[in-house]
């Protein structure tokens, strides 16, 4: 920095208040802008401390980001011609005079050879201090429009995760807006290169810049600064983290600060990911480096201490709250092997559309770095989720992907834990508060799978009472056949005539049985899917289930076994006022057989009941 800037430097932060952040700051209407203006911004480049750069004023687009929302053009000058408008730069703040201009917010496409910004005026960052805390009129959708239609098909990961993925609030078309929000750098603390690269589809998606960081690990729990403390955190220009994940995992996003009365902090300058009202862990930050680029500079940085919460989540900018705690979810992860046991701790921010896609970053995360994984590996899974006024949720099941899966083990892992984040979260009764999470999870060095090949029995006839021997034959990934022989008893209660006995997995049992029908499509509160979820089979067991010929009814929520075929037949005509369904089968007897490997298929024996 030269002398005159230095001097410069000097006089601004003392007329705008940067060092003593609890002083009201003028603001410089977009009114009064006018061409040729010559300010001063600040920003982070290494270490803390906010340095200054010179910008000029270009001029005012009039509406360019919706009604009556302008965006002031500036060239910047200083480091920022070395390094570019840099991703973690949003929020930095402009002064004009000593009166605050605004943030630093957008950039000029891509390949620009000159440092262009626009700033997002400081009145309309200000709006957000009296944002009150309702809802969005119209809250983002799981994935916007422009995501909807994209090419699913064409990346297997993006059409495997469906609507679990978050919102895609910020990614824009190849060449339809030349002024586009600075990324955010969404820093990955504890997350390996090849976690960042199977996931690279889904943060294109979201409109980010995934990069490997660093973090304190740290419970938001843990004391907040002393008022003191917090008298000088997150001065004007420093550099701002928003905590999605803290722990010995963490997952944070980085900006820099435009504004802080002493209580409350604005940056960013346009949004985070859009989630309106939000409860969010704010820290400070460390920034180790701008990496320059002519096509995506970013700045690499370390979350360091939480000060407070992020509370709004707006179009012009974040708000947060010092000394303000933020509500997490502990999560407890263990992974064990015959030899050894690890246990990880962390904290995920609650979102209803945010959390099961964060949850399974973290799991997958968790289980692809243990020295246990390999693409031959079997998972076991335990555990419960925690919702406060109500029964836990119970998991337990068994993941071996087979071979010709285009993803690895742990990823089947964290999508069937993520699907149960994504019902408790997306029920439309109520918004849930889950109080904990305890995962634990036994890594097995070999690939138990095995698939239904074939059943057999000596005969076809079989008599009212009867003990029926039953073969089950399955086939698994490597080795000699497996053999389970179980006795069936034929009820005293049936009928004369056909009987069939299905010997299926989980997943068939699931998608015919009745309680898929009335849980899952007919529930009425969380509690019923809370309750639907642990009824679900298991995938470590075979399913013989033994089906009458005779029709079964649903009505509503209502099962009607076993109903004489001609009122079937004048039910099933009135089925579409009734909501009524008739299926021509009747479950009347269930066992399950247990196994120590993942089962796969259906097979049946066709008896006649004499």
């Amino acid at each position: 920095m030269n002398k005159a800037l230095a001097v410069l430097l000097v006089l601004v932060i003392s007329a705008a208040g940067i060092c003593a952040a609890a002083e009201e700051v003028a603001i410089l209407p977009v009114s009064e802008v006018r061409p040729g203006m010559k300010g001063i911004a600040y920003s982070v480049f290494e270490g803390n401390e906010p340095e200054a750069f010179p910008v000029e004023v270009i001029g005012v687009l009039k509406n360019v980001w919706g009604p009556r929302q302008h965006i002031i053009l500036v060239r910047a000058g200083g480091r920022v011609e070395q390094t570019g408008v840099a991703a973690g730069m949003s929020g930095s703040p402009v002064y004009i005079d000593g009166k605050l201009l605004g943030a630093i917010s957008l950039r000029i496409g891509v390949f620009s050879t000159e440092p262009i910004a626009g700033v997002t005026p400081a009145e309309n960052m200000l709006e957000i201090r009296e944002m009150d805390p309702s809802e969005p009129a119209h809250p983002a959708l799981p994935m916007d429009e422009r995501a909807k239609g994209a090419n699913t098909e064409a990346d297997p990961l993006l059409a495997a995760l469906g609507d679990i993925l978050p919102p895609s609030l910020r990614s824009s078309s190849a060449g339809n807006n030349y002024l586009v929000p600075i990324e955010t750098p969404l820093a990955f603390s504890g997350f390996s290169d090849s976690v960042l690269d199977f996931f690279a589809p889904v943060f294109r998606r979201m409109g980010v810049v995934a990069i490997q960081g660093g973090a304190e690990t740290q419970s938001v729990s843990s004391v907040m600064p002393s008022p003191e403390e917090l008298a000088s955190a997150l001065p004007p220009g420093s550099a701002v983290a928003g905590m999605l994940v803290t722990g010995d995992l963490s997952l944070a996003g980085t900006g820099t600060v435009t504004y802080n009365d002493g209580r409350r902090v604005l940056a960013f300058g346009h949004r985070f990911f859009g989630f309106g009202p939000v409860e969010m862990p704010m820290s400070q930050a460390e920034i180790l480096m701008v990496v320059p680029s002519s096509y995506a500079p970013f700045k690499i940085a370390n979350s360091t201490r939480v000060v407070g919460s992020i509370v709004q989540d707006r179009h012009s900018g974040i708000m947060g709250i010092l000394g303000k705690p933020a509500r997490m979810i502990p999560v407890t992860t263990t992974l064990r092997d015959a030899d050894q046991s690890t246990t990880y701790h962390y904290e995920v921010f609650q979102n209803s559309k945010w959390t099961p896609a964060v949850m399974m970053f973290t799991l997958f995360s968790t289980l692809a770095r243990s020295n246990q994984a390999a693409a031959e590996t079997s998972f076991k899974v335990n555990g419960t989720i925690e919702i406060e006024g109500y029964p836990s949720v119970t998991l337990d099941s068994m993941h071996a992907t087979p071979t010709q899966s285009p993803f690895p083990p742990a990823f089947s892992v964290a999508l069937w834990l993520t699907q149960r984040f994504n019902r408790i979260f997306q029920n439309q009764f109520e918004q849930p508060e889950i109080s904990s999470v305890h995962l634990e999870f036994e890594i097995i060095p070999e690939l138990r799978f095995a698939t239904l090949i074939n059943v057999w029995s000596a005969t076809t006839e079989v008599h009212p009472g009867d003990q029926l021997p039953v073969k089950i034959f399955l086939q698994p990934y490597r080795g000699e056949r497996i053999v389970k022989e179980t006795t069936v008893q034929i009820p005293w209660s049936v009928s004369k005539g056909r009987l069939k006995i299905s010997i299926s997995d989980a997943k068939t049992v699931s998608q015919t049985q009745e309680r898929t029908l009335i849980q899952q499509k007919k529930a009425t509160s969380l509690r019923d899917i809370i309750s639907g979820m642990n009824r679900e089979r298991s995938n470590q067991e075979l399913y013989v289930t033994l089906l009458q010929a005779t029709p079964t009814a649903f009505l509503g929520d209502k099962l009607l076994p076993s109903i004489p075929s001609t009122i079937a037949n004048v039910m099933d005509s009135a089925s579409a006022a009734n909501r009524l369904t008739v299926i021509n089968e009747t479950a009347i007897e269930r066992f399950s057989i247990p196994m120590d490997v993942v089962v796969a298929g259906t097979q049946t024996l066709n008896l006649t009941v004499k």
